[in-house]
């Protein structure tokens, strides 16, 4: 099978599962790319939302020139930050009549709207994606044209992997440093961290004798669940330690 989602699954799951961004958009005094973090709903086909207020500069700035990128990267200030992956969208911004239908939804995941979000001068912009960045890390980048990304389906997996990770790297460092000396045939690593997880697998940051590499680790079978998961990654383990003795 294969050991790693397709890229427009992995950019359509950090869409889905994260809440944050950074919008860039052009100015209309000399035209440069002005860039700030911004909240945002991401909707089923890939598309995204945010809220601005007519007061704001990228609210201006939209209604002069549509075109507008979001970056998503729930990492940007961990030290291995270039390593994680990434993704940018890129698009045309309008602003949508009557969004009250998407009050409900946007308030589900950011809740901290809800003294404001009925104010005057609010209006949502949705960014209609024609194309999109996404960089594994390691300058490992490929650009995904609308159709595919639009078409993936974010990883089971998402919503709990910040939580997974976590687990595996608080709780099961020797059992990486392990699997990466073993199954993955990397006698010289001594420190492993894992940066992101799937349904098919994960991929660790690795550090040995002054290197460091990215390494990815696959399953035999898909995990749907936690559950899974964690029977998937004992597996690995339990491989490791055989081919050890």
């Amino acid at each position: 099978m294969n050991q790693k989602p397709t890229v427009a699954e992995l950019a359509k799951t950090l869409v889905h599962y994260h809440y944050h961004g950074v919008i860039s958009t052009l100015a209309t005094d000399g035209g440069y790319p002005y860039g700030s973090v911004i909240d945002y709903l991401p909707l089923s086909q890939g598309d995204v939302v945010v809220l601005l207020h007519e007061k704001a500069e990228h609210y201006r700035y939209l209604s002069a020139n549509p075109k507008a990128s979001l970056l998503v990267n729930a990492h940007l200030a961990e030290h291995e930050a270039l390593h994680i992956p990434r993704v940018t969208l890129l698009g045309e911004a309008r602003a949508i009549e009557d969004g009250q239908e998407l009050v409900r939804d946007y308030l589900v995941r950011h809740p901290d709207a809800e003294p404001y979000i009925s104010l005057d001068g609010l209006h949502f912009f949705q960014l209609d994606v024609s194309g999109a960045r996404y960089i594994a890390g390691s300058g490992r980048a490929v650009w995904l044209d609308a159709t595919d990304y639009r078409a993936a389906s974010p990883d089971p997996l998402g919503d709990e992997a910040p939580w997974l990770v976590q687990d595996l790297n608080e709780h099961r460092h020797n059992d990486l440093v392990l699997i990466a000396r073993n199954l993955r045939e990397q006698e010289w690593v001594e420190e492993a961290r894992v940066v992101s997880v799937d349904r098919l697998g994960f991929d660790m940051i690795c550090h040995g004798q002054g290197t460091r590499h990215a390494i990815r680790v696959g399953f035999d079978s898909a995990a749907s669940d936690r559950k899974a998961f964690d029977q998937a990654c004992r597996k690995l383990v339990a491989r490791a330690i055989l081919l050890q003795e």
